[in-house]
C-alpha cells in the first residue's frame, strides 16, 4: 500500500487527468484537494484523514 503524506500544501497528482492538486486542512481540520488553472479554483469536498488517506492512495500519487 502507497505512502501517504497528510501534511499541508502537499502537492499530489490525479492518476487519471494529470492534473496536480494541492492538499490543505481546513478550519474544522478537515482535509480537501484544490487545483488552480485557466478555468479557475477547483475545490473537492473536505474529508476526515482516514477518508482522504484512502482517496489519496487510489487515485493520486504524490508530484515529483
Amino acid at each position: 500500500m502507497a505512502t501517504v503524506t497528510m501534511k499541508d500544501k502537499t502537492k499530489y497528482r490525479n492518476i487519471m487527468t494529470g492534473d496536480i492538486y494541492t492538499l490543505s486542512k481546513d478550519y474544522n481540520s478537515r482535509w480537501f484537494l484544490s487545483l488552480r488553472n485557466e478555468r479557475g479554483l477547483t475545490k473537492t469536498l473536505s474529508y476526515s484523514k482516514i477518508e482522504m488517506e484512502n482517496i489519496l492512495r487510489e487515485h493520486y500519487e504524490k508530484a515529483k
